[in-house]
């Protein structure tokens, strides 16, 4: 999906777990060897691609291997000018990686892009890396049953398909699943580092990659150079109450959406007040679930394809539009937009689930998820029963989970973590909670932020700027109490149409919202973190 986003752009059986200690030190791996990427955007942009060998179990390095998937923008830099590498994670955790070097060559300073090896790589399991994992192919092919049971055969149904995706993936990866946990991708990381011949790395991770980074600097102490985290997670609730704090705070930028939609009324005609407003929006949620758009988007489809609004502002005006153009009776920008930010991927799933569900412990008594889930809902219906599905098959699992890795401030030198307040996607007091973790670390806040990921991928020049002169030479925003600096939101979206709702053209509005140059770059088509 981000290879579209890009050319837009640039024109149950029990298995055993894995040992909880730190990695056996391996010999040093076989340097990687650069080739020209098979990808045709990846070669067009300069990058270099390679495949390293990672072992399976870092606990026994001399045992069964796995390919880690790279691409590379080398350094051009004069050698006294350069800076070493920088591994950049898009987060996830799911999400393949190398089409983050791509973007990030484009919409980094050209300074730091002629200094660094800017190397984005695909975890584990994702994306080109080998094997690829896949449990269901067909686990989310529309149109899906409504995720907000009405009767108790409808949460029975649900839960049994959350039960049958967790022993598929025991099927056909049983040999992976204890060995899908963060600790081991911070190995990688480690593997990575030693491959490339580098004493030190810098790191740049959004998202789950901001939990990564962390992970990696506490299993490795004296291997970063710099570290930027990005949209940080909060280290003392993964994984399960992240996805309570998650569908609460999606909720609440849901709400700024309908705010925002009421505000451009004349455009939209959805309402004049944000109540109004959702309430157009859930008579719009009960019309596909009668009859789903184009025979495609159910109720399930819809709201993966609204959860885009709540992780970024940069999609408010295509999805109002669609919205729209459904109360007017074309469904067809409805499609458009869920066959643009919302297609199926079981890869994604699939490694998602195998890491978190290992990661921690999860409840494994049913009760437990049903009470929370309908006080969710009750408070947060936007995404609150999706959410608890999506991660329904952590119930179930069949690796035994956690407990989740410390995190320890002395074996982290320095890093600068980044914070929109109002990411839904990693709600703020995460940044906050990792930042007292790391009392060498400086905090920069985006001030009214409410999309996930900023660095680089804003145009927010205040907050690059920090970014950029910590990557540049390590110098950090001076300490003071609360965030070491603060920097406003760029402003919010305007409609893609000027003109009335009633006369636009919702289908071409929707189509043509992709991101030109100079405009915001979102995560989802980078990856879409949770």
């Amino acid at each position: 999906m981000f290879l579209r986003l890009l050319t837009a752009f640039l024109t149950v059986s029990p298995l055993a777990p894995a040992p909880a200690a730190t990695a056996a030190v391996a010999a040093a791996p076989a340097a990687i060897a650069w080739g020209t990427c098979s990808e045709p955007l990846l070669a067009s942009l300069g990058l270099e691609c390679a495949k390293a060998d990672v072992p399976l179990d870092h606990a026994a390095p001399g045992g069964r291997t796995v390919k880690i998937a790279l691409a590379r923008k080398a350094a051009t830099a004069p050698p006294e000018r350069r800076l070493g590498a920088l591994l950049v994670n898009v987060g996830g955790p799911g999400q393949a990686g190398r089409t983050l070097a791509a973007a990030l060559t484009v919409l980094m300073p050209s300074d730091l892009v002629t200094r660094y090896d800017i190397i984005g790589y695909d975890p584990r399991g994702t994306g080109a890396s080998e094997p690829r994992m896949s449990c269901d192919p067909a686990r989310f092919a529309p149109v899906q049953p409504d995720t907000v049971p009405r009767t108790l055969a409808d949460e029975r149904a649900q839960i049994e398909v959350a039960r049958g995706y967790a022993a598929a993936c025991a099927a056909r990866h049983g040999d992976l699943l204890p060995h899908m946990r963060t600790a081991d991708n911070a190995d990688d990381l480690d593997a990575l580092r030693r491959a490339l011949g580098q004493d030190r790395i810098s790191y740049l991770g959004y998202g789950y990659g901001s939990y990564l980074g962390a992970v990696y600097a506490t299993r490795h102490p004296g291997t970063v150079a710099r570290m930027v985290l990005d949209s940080v997670v909060r280290p003392s609730h993964v994984w399960y109450r992240h996805g309570l704090d998650h569908a609460t705070a999606m909720n609440d930028r849901a709400r700024d959406f309908f705010a925002w939609i009421a505000r451009h009324k004349s455009a939209y005609a959805l309402g004049d007040t944000p109540e109004k407003v959702e309430r157009a929006y859930y008579a719009a949620r009960d019309q596909v679930r009668a009859r789903p758009a184009g025979q495609v988007v159910g109720p399930r489809e819809f709201d993966g394809t609204y959860l885009a609004a709540g992780y970024e502002t940069t999609w408010w005006p295509m999805l109002a539009a669609a919205l729209s153009a459904l109360a007017r009776g074309d469904a067809q920008p409805l499609v458009d937009a869920y066959r643009y930010l919302a297609p199926p991927d079981d890869n994604d799933y699939a490694v998602h689930s195998a890491t978190q569900c290992a990661d921690a412990p999860w409840p494994r008594d049913w009760d437990r998820w049903r009470r929370d889930a309908w006080r969710l809902h009750l408070r947060s219906p936007f995404v609150g029963w999706t959410h608890v599905w999506y991660n329904a098959p952590c119930a179930f699992w069949p690796v035994p989970a956690g407990p989740a890795e410390p995190i320890s401030g002395r074996a982290v030198e320095n890093a600068l973590l980044v914070q929109a307040t109002k990411d839904a996607g990693a709600p703020w007091p995460g940044a906050l909670e990792l930042h007292a973790k790391l009392p060498t670390s400086r905090l920069v806040l985006e001030r009214g932020g409410m999309s996930h990921g900023v660095s680089f991928l804003r145009g927010n020049a205040c907050v690059d700027g920090y970014v950029a002169a910590y990557l540049a030479d390590g110098t950090l925003p001076d300490d003071r109490p609360g965030a070491d600096a603060a920097c406003d939101a760029p402003p919010e979206p305007v409609p893609a149409a000027a003109s009335n709702a009633a006369t636009a053209d919702a289908g071409t509005a929707a189509k043509g919202a992709a991101p030109v140059v100079g405009a915001p770059v979102s995560l989802l088509m980078l990856g879409r973190t949770r």
